[in-house]
């Protein structure tokens, strides 16, 4: 896509997303993949900025939780459909489980990213989001993945990552942590106060770190 494109699109996503209406936004994207993006641009340079757009203006007061909840609930529709068309494929890497926190309720991020990284070819894991941290600790034991992707929209739920991974880590756990979400935008060095061993901005870069 050019940028003038991505721009266009990332615009007529984002107002179908706040018109409340799906099946236009689901025609926004299926438009970019036509003109030669890929999923990973729809995600990088459509979805997230849309949706973190919508993050800010319910934050501000300019969109109400109705409001939010509709928008956010196009993007659930359209991720689950562009995961549909790609179909399921065996892995070809190894395993991966990716969780949010108890008390997080933001669950968009983190799926996308699940699914991204099961596109490119990872056995996925992927355990949603506000689960009792006992629950998910005991659910990546028995996985036994290689690498934990954590995520957290809020700095309210900081504290809760920074114990998740420290029950992941007594539980002995040999898993590489990976955080990520707006939370960790506030300060560059917070998720390494938390313990993890890196961070990812958005799910390109997301991907990319899982690889290293």
């Amino acid at each position: 896509m050019t940028e003038q494109t991505e721009t266009r699109h990332l615009s007529e996503y984002h107002d179908a997303q706040l018109a409340g209406d799906r099946h236009r936004a689901m025609d926004v994207v299926l438009a970019a993949l036509e003109g030669g993006a890929t999923t990973m641009d729809v995600y990088t340079d459509i979805i997230e900025p849309a949706q973190y757009d919508v993050g800010r203006k319910w934050a501000s007061g300019a969109l109400s939780v109705a409001g939010e909840h509709a928008a956010t609930a196009i993007t659930q529709h359209v991720v689950s459909a562009l995961q549909m068309r790609h179909g399921h494929r065996a892995p070809t890497r190894g395993r991966i489980t990716v969780t949010g926190v108890a008390g997080e309720a933001h669950q968009v991020g983190s799926q996308i990213v699940a699914d991204a990284l099961e596109q490119d070819g990872w056995d996925v894991r992927y355990l949603g989001t506000d689960a009792p941290e006992s629950d998910v600790v005991d659910a990546i034991a028995a996985f036994a993945p290689e690498i934990v992707c954590i995520s957290a929209t809020l700095v309210e739920n900081i504290d809760a990552v920074t114990s998740l991974i420290a029950g992941i880590r007594a539980s002995a756990s040999p898993a590489r942590i990976i955080v990520g979400g707006g939370a960790f935008s506030a300060w560059d060095d917070l998720w390494m106060r938390c313990g993890a061993d890196a961070v990812a901005g958005d799910v390109r870069q997301a991907v990319a770190v899982v690889r290293g």
